[in-house]
């Protein structure tokens, strides 16, 4: 199936890690102020319940998914909340924006990437989105899942090789994810040193 069409036909019905609101660890960071509103993008937003969530605590808050299904309903979401509209539909891994964000959430979008592109987005695709001392919040399933053909399960090793250059990792916890209540990861970092935004990559899983 397609790149496209796998999250077209998830998004027809109603895909099990959508569970129609932010992740716990998000609201009590934002709850507790410790991180405060700012500039901030959600790579794989899905229908926005992200975006909702921090546009209602005073964020300038975006997000970006490649499938047209969920941008036009996070935008109809956003609508009916009386929210902005601040949706782009764009491949995560290789969009560059026009501004750079000061926080950037992942849920799910990592682990649904095979291990070069995940590379990529670690050592390169993130820092096309973030400030110099930008926020990562980072959730993905866990390898102490099975490998079932969905979502890659991530070993905590990996996420420490992959962001030992060019992040500061500011904890690394298990946690729950989407409606089955898959184990997962969650891993707060910060970028020591923005990318130029003029700086072009090639992808390293291109041919």
């Amino acid at each position: 199936m397609p790149k496209t069409s796998r999250w077209e036909f998830a998004y027809a019905s109603n895909p099990p890690w959508d569970t129609g609101k932010p992740l716990r660890e998000l609201v009590e960071l934002v709850e507790k102020g410790l991180i405060k509103p700012c500039r901030s993008i959600d790579l794989g937003c899905g229908r926005g319940h992200v975006v909702s969530y921090l546009l209602s605590k005073g964020f300038d808050a975006w997000g970006i998914d490649i499938s047209v299904l969920a941008i036009r309903q996070a935008i109809k979401i956003s609508k009916s909340k009386g929210f902005a509209t601040n949706f782009i539909n764009a491949d995560g891994l290789s969009h560059i924006p026009e501004e750079k964000f000061s926080l950037a959430t992942d849920i799910g979008f990592y682990h649904a990437l095979p291990e070069k592109e995940r590379k990529h987005l670690a050592k390169h695709a993130y820092g096309q989105y973030l400030r110099r001392s930008g926020t990562l919040l980072l959730w993905c399933m866990s390898d102490e899942e099975p490998d079932y053909g969905g979502p890659h399960p991530i070993p905590k090793d990996e996420l420490l090789s992959f962001f030992s250059k060019g992040w500061e990792i500011m904890g690394i916890q298990k946690t729950h994810l989407g409606k089955p209540g898959l184990k997962g990861l969650f891993m707060h970092a910060k970028l020591k040193c923005a990318r130029a935004p003029n700086e072009i990559l090639v992808p390293a899983f291109a041919s």
